[in-house]
């Protein structure tokens, strides 16, 4: 990418303990320069979780970026954001205080211009005993994302004018205070539509084309992306990639795990939906549905993902024939009572 230009930059300490916003001034520091570069470089580098638009009669932040945008009151609507940011975040540690604290960072509210044309306007709140020791020389730049930035908002803008909204929250869980109470914004694509249009995706273009490559492999990547889509909690494409498709050891070797990997990074902007959102494994049930035919005269129909598959389908040729074991109580007893008919 080439080198940004930042139009400007303003750095507030928010202090939810001191209930105190603060514009952090330091002249002529060459680490603050080396520091908010470094930062907005990733910041900017990053796909980003989720897509969002500003909430219907919201007019706070928006109203802010627009002062920004034509250069009108800078100064006053950067304070706006951090004061409101102050006030969310107070909210928010009453509201969730018992299960963890929001901690003491620095709000980093920044104007970029990326080309002729293109430009970004960049809130992000990062680690504030970091930031100190950076600002003292005492780490050099270059830590990982994670370790500067608890989460950033990000305004993509195109001749001046906001073209697409996202963010980038470091926590487990996405902070819900940040992008509605704060920021004012509302998803784009509901978590019930994110769910079918990603599981259809890596249906279609991962699982589907391993069926003439090898069954087998298809079998057990379905089966492990079914049980990924049925638990509770939040989809992220990058655990779905590394911790379902990547740890995955195929029967075949001409089933290339990286290749699949790198076709799941372009499921998101080919269909439609979002890096991270909340599974609603109600919304695919019926897709987890799976027929196999066996025979003319028999199908196995699997209703979910299989716990252990390896040990409860085994292959076996016996007399030149080959057949499918199938470990089950009840299969066993129904099979012995027919041989005991016949």
């Amino acid at each position: 990418m080439s080198t940004l230009e930042i139009k400007f930059s303003n750095l507030y300490k928010i202090d939810v303990e001191n209930q105190t916003v603060t514009l952090e001034q330091f002249q002529e520091n060459d680490n603050l320069n080396l520091y908010v570069m470094d930062l907005l470089q990733k910041v900017t580098d990053e796909i980003g979780d989720r897509e969002y638009k500003f909430q219907e009669g919201a007019r706070t932040i928006q109203g802010a970026l627009t002062k920004i945008i034509n250069e009108e009151e800078i100064e006053d609507a950067c304070q706006l954001i951090a004061k409101r940011l102050l006030q969310e975040e107070t909210t928010a540690q009453e509201r969730y205080g018992h299960l963890h604290d929001i901690q003491k960072g620095m709000l980093i509210i920044s104007h970029v211009k990326m080309t002729g044309v293109e430009s970004k306007i960049i809130i992000s709140k990062a680690d504030y005993n970091t930031f100190l020791e950076e600002m003292s020389g005492e780490i050099k730049s270059g830590l990982p994302l994670k370790k500067k930035i608890f989460k950033s908002f990000i305004a993509n803008l195109t001749n001046g004018v906001i073209s697409k909204i996202v963010t980038y929250d470091v926590n487990a869980k996405v902070s819900k205070y940040w992008w509605q109470e704060f920021l004012e914004l509302s998803v784009v694509v509901k978590d019930e539509e994110n769910t079918i249009r990603a599981f259809n995706a890596i249906e279609k273009s991962i699982l589907e084309p391993l069926k003439k490559k090898s069954k087998s492999d298809y079998l057990h990547l379905w089966n492990a992306t079914v049980a990924y889509f049925r638990g509770e909690g939040e989809f992220l494409l990058s655990h779905y990639r590394d911790n379902v498709l990547g740890v995955y050891v195929p029967y075949k070797s001409d089933v290339k795990i990286e290749d699949l990997k790198k076709k799941c990074n372009e499921l998101p902007g080919k269909f439609e939906f979002d890096h991270r959102f909340e599974k609603t494994p109600n919304a695919v049930n019926k897709r987890f549905k799976k027929t196999i035919e066996l025979s003319n005269a028999i199908d196995l129909v699997i209703k979910h993902d299989i716990a252990n598959l390896s040990g409860t389908f085994k292959p076996k040729i016996e007399g030149g024939r080959k057949y499918i074991m199938i470990r089950s109580d009840e299969g066993y007893e129904y099979a012995q009572k027919q041989q005991e008919i016949e």
